[in-house]
């Protein structure tokens, strides 16, 4: 190895060495004004999460550090597994809320119905299944085919204006609305 290498290579070594904090010092912990291992904020350190980010539907406040330098984050509201429907984010079911529904209700035979981790039903558990682009928007479980929306807009759906569409999963894709 040449030595400009190696001293480059030394050097590199020793500025990650000093930039970063990442064992637990006694002496140091939460509090301190520095990300420590373990710590997912501390004072004003650390990325300040957004609620949507973390896959809840509602923010009402400013995420904030806590006193065991971990965010606050009570002011998220609203998530896919908190187990409450909300049906106005695409939620068929939440955990093990399925608000009622059985593969029978469904019109897909006997079998089990279970919630997948988007909170859609999880139909694999059914007799019958339903096939998304057949053509055939299977109701309640599709809400769309393609370019089929059923009579549906973004307007039907509660928003201004805007594009309605039609996501790989069968299910109404709102993003073009406003």
């Amino acid at each position: 190895m040449n030595n400009r290498f190696l001293h480059m290579l030394l050097f590199s070594a020793l500025v990650l060495l000093v930039a970063c904090d990442n064992e637990a010092n006694p002496k140091e912990g939460c509090g301190n004004g520095l990300l420590d291992l373990g710590e997912a904020c501390d004072g004003t350190a650390g990325d300040t999460p957004d609620c949507m980010t973390l896959g809840y539907y509602q923010q009402i406040g400013p995420v904030t550090c806590n006193g065991d330098c971990q965010w606050d984050l009570s002011v998220c509201a609203q998530r896919c597994g908190d187990g409450i429907i909300q049906a106005a984010y695409g939620e068929d079911c939440d955990a093990e809320n399925l608000a009622g529904n059985t593969c029978l209700s469904l019109a897909l035979g006997g079998g089990t119905l279970s919630c997948s981790q988007n909170c859609r039903f999880d139909t694999t558990g059914c007799e019958a299944m339903f096939v998304c682009g057949d053509g055939v928007i299977s109701s309640p479980t599709e809400q769309c085919e393609g370019a089929d929306l059923d009579g549906e807009t973004c307007e039907s759906q509660g928003f201004s204006s805007g594009t309605l569409s039609c996501d790989t999963e069968c299910r109404f894709d709102t993003t073009g609305c406003i």
